[in-house]
Order: C-alpha cells, then sequence, then structure tokens
C-alpha cells in the first residue's frame, strides 16, 4: 500500500513537472480594470475537476457589480452579497443558468449554483446599468487578470486557443502550441471602451 501510494505521488509529480505555463501582462484602454479581465483556454481539456472550497463573489457596491467579468467551473455557487445600502435584484435570463433571485437588500446575500457551461449575463432589475458576466467552464485552466498580470499554470501539452475576456464584444484571442515544460508569454490589449 506504501509503495502504491509513492509511486502515485511520483506520477502527480511528474505530471505537474512536466505541465506547461501561460502568461503574461493584460493592458485594459478605459475605466476598466485588469481585474475585470478573464483569460481561459479552449481546447482538448477533459478531465474530472472540482468545485473550489470557497464561492467566488459578485458584490454588489456602489450601485456596480465587482468584478464585471469572472469565469468558473461548472458546478460552482457563486455568491451575490449586497454592500449597498438600497435593494438589488440580480437575475439572468441567459439559457445556460437563468435564475432571479427576487429584490434583497443591504447585508443581504443570495447565491446561484452554475450547472451549465456557458456565458451568463446578469443584470439587476432594480438598477438598469448595472451589469456582469460569468464564463462557466467545463475545465480549471482560467484566471482573473491583474495589475502583475496574468498566469495558468500545470497545463497539458497540446494546441490551445488562450482568450482575454471583457464582455461578449471584447474579447482578444490568440493560438499558441504549448510543450511539456515549457512557458509561453503572451500580452493581451483591450479596449473597454468598446464595452456594451
Amino acid at each position: 500500500m506504501k509503495i502504491a501510494a509513492w509511486v502515485l505521488i511520483v506520477l502527480n509529480y511528474t505530471s505537474m513537472a512536466v505541465a506547461g505555463t501561460i502568461s503574461g501582462q493584460v493592458t485594459v484602454l478605459g475605466e476598466i480594470e485588469q481585474g475585470d479581465v478573464v483569460i481561459y483556454l479552449e481546447g482538448d481539456l477533459e478531465g474530472q475537476y472540482q468545485p473550489p472550497m470557497k464561492n467566488p463573489e459578485i458584490l454588489q457596491r456602489d450601485q456596480v457589480f465587482r468584478p464585471t467579468a469572472l469565469a468558473v467551473l461548472k458546478g460552482t455557487t457563486v455568491e451575490f452579497p449586497n454592500d449597498d445600502d438600497v435593494f438589488h435584484n440580480a437575475f439572468s435570463f441567459s439559457p445556460s443558468n437563468p435564475f432571479d433571485f427576487g429584490p434583497y437588500g443591504p447585508g443581504k446575500d443570495q447565491r446561484v449554483q452554475m450547472k451549465t457551461a456557458g456565458l451568463v449575463e446578469v443584470f439587476c432589475d432594480v438598477h438598469e446599468h448595472m451589469y456582469s458576466y460569468i464564463l462557466v467552464l467545463d475545465h480549471v485552466y482560467f484566471t482573473m487578470a491583474n495589475k502583475n498580470g496574468y498566469s495558468i499554470s500545470n497545463i497539458p501539452e497540446g494546441q490551445y486557443t488562450v482568450k482575454a475576456f471583457l464582455s461578449p464584444d471584447v474579447v482578444v484571442s490568440k493560438e499558441v502550441a504549448l510543450k511539456q515544460g515549457e512557458t509561453i508569454n503572451l500580452d493581451f490589449s483591450l479596449n473597454a471602451m468598446s464595452v456594451h
């Protein structure tokens, strides 16, 4: 039993050691910050993945959804805390994961499980200027950019499309061929003024 466990650890370590990394910088022109940009992969990434222990959240503060773009693994529960002193009603008519919380007040929280992969457009029934986008993915090869850039690691060798998503109207794609143990640098520039 001990030998089998040791072999499993070695195989796990070896698999991670030869996996590749894609990283780079993200520039956003306009008012939206890097933290609202999702970087994710498209390609042959089938596998068994577990949702995170801590639920991600889209905070409602100053009558704005923060962040305005979020990526989650299918099956993840997303929380919507109300940090304003007014009522909100987050909802989505998106076919993949429709929901409607109804009005809820300051200090309250609502949550919904994202059961199906796809794009979820979120709005507030009380404040029509509020919006956010949730990308529900079948894998874990995604991240949110920040002022230091982004990095996605432990990626299997293969051909991928790397996408930087700010909104359905603002998506930049780049093709890569990632080899075992390789680190590829990909920078992205997006224009927040094109967001609708």
